[in-house]
C-alpha cells in the first residue's frame, strides 16, 4: 500500500514537471523577445489567450508563427531530449549522447512530434553544435567556445532543460548534481550557467525527497566538490566506456529515425555562425530571432493595465518561508561552483538568486535578456510566492506565469524553468486544465511521463535494496 501511495505522490509531481515546463515555454512565447511595454499594449495585464482559456488574442508575427498554436518551443524539445537519453542509460545523462542527439534534432527536428522542425535555437548552442568536435567531447567544444568569447558567455540554454534532471536518481543528490553539471556543460561552459542548472536540478530532487519522506539533509563531502569543479575546468568530457553494460559506440550508433531531404535541415548550417560571431563578447548572449517587425495599428492598449512595479510582489501575499529557506540552502550548498574571485558573478547570484522583486531583474533589458542568473532568478522568486489560501492552485500557476510573461525578455524560457519549479510544487493536478486540455503533444509528453515514473521507481526500489543489503552486512 506505501509503495503504491508512493507511485501516485511521484507520478503527480513528475507529470508536474514535465507540463508545468512545456506550459510556461508555450504560454511565455506570446511576449518571447518583445519589450515590456510592447507586451502591455498587446495584452495588458492578461489574461493571454492560451488553450482552451479565453482572453487577448495570441499575437502571431514572423516569429511566433514559425509554431503552431499552443505549442512549446526548442525549450521544452530539449527538455524532451534530455528525458529520451535518461530512459535509454537507466537514469544516467551521457555527454556525449546527449551531444549526438542534440546535433541530430538540430537537422531532423523531432519526427515524433507529428515531424515537428527545429527551431529558435540560441547563439551559443548554435556555436557549440558546430565545433568540430562537438559529438566526441561537448565539454572541449562548449569551453572552446566560452574561452573566444573571453568567458563571457552565460546564456540561459542549459538551465531551460535541464529541470527534469532532478527527477531521475531524485533520491541521490550527487547524482543529479552530476548529471545536471554535465548536461549543462555539452553547450555551457560558464560555471554560472552550471549553477543555475544545478539549483534548479537540486530543488526539484529536494522537493520530490519530500514526497517520499526523506528529510536527511546531504551534505555536500569535499572530495565530490573537488570533482565538480574539476568537471567545471576540464576539457575532456567524462569517459562512459560501458554505462549500465552498454557501450557508448552503440549508444551514439545512427538512429532508426529517416532523414527527409525535403524539409529545411540545418546541415552544417553552425560552422559558419560560429566562424562570424566568434569572440563576440555577450553576458548573457541569446539569438533575436528574423520576424516582421510589431505592427503599431494592431495595438490597441486593453482597459486592464497596471504600472505598478510591485503588483507582482504584493498581489501574491508574499512570499512562502518554507520555501525561501529551501532556496536559500540550495543556493548557499553550491555557491562554491561559483569563481569568488569573479566579484560581479557573486554578486549577481546573491542579487538574483532570487531578487527581491521580480521588476529589479529588469527581463526585458535587451542586451541581456538571456541571462542564465536572470532566468533562474525570476523562476525562483515565482516559486516562492505565497499561495492564498482561497485561491485554487490552476489559478495560481495561469496568475504566476502570465504575471512573468508580461515581464518579456525571454519569456519562454523564463516561464519554462518557473512552470516545472511550480509544477513540481503543485503537482499535475493543481496545473490549470483548461491550458491543459488545449496543449499540443499532450499524449506524447504523458506517454514519456509515464516511462519516466517506472525507471523512477525502479531506481527507487534498487537503492533500498542496496541500504538493506548493506545492513545485513
Amino acid at each position: 500500500m506505501e509503495s503504491s501511495q508512493q507511485k501516485e505522490k511521484l507520478r503527480d509531481k513528475i507529470q508536474g514537471i514535465i507540463f508545468g515546463a512545456a506550459l510556461g515555454d508555450a504560454f511565455g512565447l506570446a511576449t518571447e523577445f518583445m519589450n515590456k511595454e510592447t507586451a502591455r499594449k498587446l495584452y495588458g495585464d492578461g489574461p493571454i489567450k492560451f488553450g482552451l482559456a479565453k482572453g487577448h488574442e495570441f499575437y502571431r508575427d514572423g516569429h511566433r508563427c514559425r509554431w503552431h498554436e499552443n505549442d512549446f518551443t526548442d525549450d521544452t524539445d530539449q527538455m524532451l531530449l534530455i528525458l529520451q537519453c535518461l530512459l535509454s542509460s537507466d537514469g544516467l545523462l551521457i555527454p556525449q549522447e546527449f551531444a549526438y542527439s542534440l546535433k541530430e534534432w538540430t537537422e531532423i527536428g523531432f519526427p515524433e512530434l507529428d515531424n515537428k522542425t527545429c527551431c529558435g535555437v540560441g547563439f551559443t548552442v548554435g556555436c557549440v553544435i558546430g565545433h568540430t568536435q562537438f559529438e566526441t567531447n561537448p565539454h572541449k567544444a562548449a569551453l572552446d567556445i566560452w574561452q573566444a568569447n573571453d568567458r563571457n558567455l552565460a546564456a540561459n540554454g542549459a538551465v531551460m532543460r535541464t529541470s527534469v534532471l532532478g527527477i531521475s536518481l531524485f533520491h541521490d543528490e550527487s547524482h543529479v548534481v552530476r548529471n545536471a553539471a554535465n548536461c549543462a556543460k555539452v553547450t555551457h561552459a560558464d560555471p554560472r550557467c552550471i549553477f543555475s542548472a544545478v539549483v534548479v536540478s537540486v530543488l526539484i530532487s529536494r522537493m520530490l525527497r519530500m514526497e517520499i519522506g526523506s528529510t536527511r539533509k546531504y551534505n555536500i563531502p569535499d572530495s565530490e566538490k573537488e570533482k565538480l569543479l574539476k568537471l567545471i575546468n576540464s576539457d575532456a568530457t567524462e569517459n562512459y566506456d560501458e554505462p549500465t553494460g552498454t557501450a557508448l559506440k552503440s549508444i551514439l550508433s545512427p538512429k532508426s529515425v529517416q532523414k527527409d531531404k525535403s524539409r529545411n535541415i540545418l546541415q552544417s548550417l553552425w560552422s559558419p555562425i560560429a566562424r562570424k560571431f566568434v569572440k563576440k563578447p555577450a553576458m548573457g548572449s541569446f539569438s533575436l530571432p528574423s520576424h516582421r517587425p510589431i505592427d503599431p495599428l494592431r495595438i490597441q492598449t486593453p482597459a486592464v493595465c497596471s504600472n505598478d512595479p510591485d503588483r507582482f510582489s504584493t498581489t501574491l501575499c508574499g512570499q512562502n518561508d518554507l520555501l525561501m529557506r529551501m532556496i536559500e540552502e540550495v543556493v548557499s550548498d553550491y555557491s562554491f561552483l561559483i569563481d569568488k574571485q569573479q566579484t560581479q558573478w557573486n554578486a549577481d547570484v546573491e542579487r538574483m538568486c532570487p531578487p527581491k522583486n521580480l521588476h529589479d531583474l529588469q527581463l526585458d533589458e535587451r542586451r541581456s535578456i538571456g541571462y542564465t542568473l536572470k532566468c533562474v532568478g525570476s523562476a525562483l522568486f515565482c516559486f516562492s510566492r505565497n499561495k492564498a489560501d482561497d485561491m485554487k492552485s490552476g489559478d495560481f500557476f495561469i496568475r504566476i506565469i502570465t504575471d512573468l510573461t508580461l515581464e518579456a525578455g525571454d519569456a519562454d524560457t523564463n516561464a519554462a524553468v518557473a512552470g516545472a519549479l511550480l509544477g513540481c510544487r503543485l503537482g499535475f493536478k493543481g496545473l490549470p486544465s483548461q491550458w491543459l486540455n488545449g496543449l499540443r503533444h499532450r499524449k506524447f509528453l504523458m506517454e514519456i511521463c509515464d516511462e519516466l515514473l517506472e525507471l523512477v521507481m525502479k531506481q527507487l526500489s534498487k537503492s533500498k535494496q542496496e541500504i538493506h543489503g548493506a545492513q545485513g552486512l
